[in-house]
């Protein structure tokens, strides 16, 4: 049951007031990009819009604003007796690609014959790269500038080269 201290003289709807804010690995997000696997944390407050009074046991969805097609919801989160809210996921690519736009959603609700009306957060672009720290050079190459296809470094090794010790015979060419 949703709980809001109000006083007996208080209108029969109000409007409310939704704080989303997102987090990756325990950090406040600054940038737009995260990596595959990442946590990120959603979090926020549910409130009257006068900022008045908090509203406990309040149902928050946070959904992906899909362009010409229904918002999927990525998680759910319930304002506890403060009002706050927190919900983790583990980050993953969009399928069709592109980036996430993620918004907190409160639907309304009522609390005996007071209404609390719908509100939705700003929305927070995300994009999720799979790209991870680089292991090997070719890796730290593609990193270093991505408009380029990556660079493949091999070393090759034949019997030959045991042999021959300063050369080896390929096909009619010594190198």
């Amino acid at each position: 049951m949703i709980g809001l201290m109000v006083p007996s003289a208080f209108a029969q709807t109000t409007s409310t007031q939704l704080s989303f804010y997102i987090g990756v690995n325990d950090e406040l997000l600054e940038s737009n990009t995260v990596q595959n696997g990442d946590t990120i944390t959603f979090f926020g407050e549910l409130y009257t819009a006068d900022g008045q009074f908090v509203i406990g046991d309040g149902p928050i969805l946070i959904k992906d604003d899909i362009s010409f097609g229904s918002d999927r919801i990525i998680a759910t989160a319930t304002s506890n007796e403060d009002g706050l809210f927190i919900v983790n996921w583990i980050a993953t690519p969009r399928s069709g690609g592109g980036a996430y736009d993620f918004y907190a959603v409160f639907e309304g609700a009522f609390l005996g014959d007071i209404e609390l009306r719908y509100d939705r957060s700003s929305t927070f672009s995300v994009t999720v790269s799979t790209i991870t720290s680089p292991t090997t050079l070719a890796d730290f190459l593609y990193c270093l500038d991505q408009s380029k296809p990556p660079l493949y470094i091999c070393l090759l090794y034949t019997s030959d080269a045991a042999d021959e010790r300063s050369s080896v015979d390929l096909g009619g060419r010594r190198i």
